[in-house]
């Protein structure tokens, strides 16, 4: 979805426009956290919404959003509802998860499930180590080429395959002549 604009300035204003949203935004969340610290509580305490890395809404995400579901897939409900279209580091997409109602999930077991659907069903992409919808990105999922098998030249590794029976010499009638076929 490229924009046209009529001029080099009008390019220039917008791309300016869209970086002051995000500064803004920023700007915003300094002011939670500020007034978070100022109450007593930690910059990065559970409840500070923004103390994950994550990027959105998160208050939304009720304690039973994704009861019932797997990782990889309250993952993709996260990234689609609460990420902003901003890729999410994992150690986010885990506190989501939890916040959700999942049972805590250790880091490895996260990203290494992200990883499988990554490859797999390709509606997940690794982006610089944090996780975005592959549809957030120009052309949807990546292709990803098809591994290629592997063919040993070395002939002890060759899988070996029965000898294909004997075909017994039959008679049969072929337009109404018999002809002898193996």
């Amino acid at each position: 979805m490229s924009q046209e604009f009529a001029t080099p300035y009008d390019a220039a204003i917008a791309s300016l426009e869209a970086e002051r949203d995000e500064i803004e935004r920023a700007l915003e969340v300094m002011h939670k956290f500020r007034a978070r610290h100022e109450q007593g509580g930690g910059l990065f305490s559970r409840s500070t919404p923004m103390a994950s890395g994550a990027i959105g809404d998160d208050e939304d995400i009720a304690s039973d959003t994704f009861f019932g579901m797997t990782i990889a897939d309250a993952a993709v409900k996260f990234l689609s509802k609460w990420a902003g279209r901003k890729p999410q580091p994992t150690n986010a997409i885990i506190d989501a998860l939890e916040r959700g109602g999942l049972k805590r999930s250790v880091y490895t077991t996260v990203y290494g499930i992200l990883s499988r659907r990554a490859k797999k069903q390709r509606d997940v992409v690794n982006v610089k180590g944090d996780w975005g919808l592959a549809a957030w990105y120009l052309g949807g999922a990546p292709q990803v080429p098809k591994p290629r098998r592997r063919v040993s030249l070395n002939p002890d590794t060759f899988e070996k395959s029965e000898p294909e029976p004997e075909q017994n010499e039959t008679e049969q009638k072929v337009n109404g002549q018999d002809v002898a076929t193996l």
